[in-house]
């Protein structure tokens, strides 16, 4: 089973407009929030992580930089997850696996904790 931290970073590349290209710190851990949302939605059914559970954050960063959204495949971020979700499902469709949760270390390293889903 491949490593899920390096998928979560595959998918939140999928997020943005300029993978290669994107270096706003706040643009690349909004992509990891929506990519770990889209996972979790597609693994365990769209009841996962409404978007109650991640708009608070999604404001911060907006503050920190009010354009990251221009930096993402849409303004929307539902329209994001969704856009991640359909990557997830033809690549991995067969990953069960949800995400407790993630974070990243001071040498930028992802840990992701994850569980089977029941």
């Amino acid at each position: 089973m491949r490593n899920l931290s390096n998928i979560l970073i595959e998918i939140a590349e999928v997020a943005l407009c300029d993978p290669d290209g994107e270096s706003d710190p706040t643009v690349r851990q909004a992509a990891l929030l929506l990519a770990s949302v889209a996972w979790n939605r597609e693994a365990g059914g769209d009841h996962w992580q409404p978007p109650s559970a991640y708009g608070e954050i999604l404001r911060d960063f907006g503050s920190k930089s009010p354009d990251f959204r221009a930096s993402l495949v849409s303004p929307n971020e539902e329209e994001v997850i969704l856009h991640l979700r359909a990557f997830k499902r033809s690549h991995y469709p067969d990953d069960g696996r949800l995400i407790k949760d993630y974070s990243v270390t001071p040498e930028g390293r992802i840990d992701v904790r994850w569980k089977e889903l029941a």
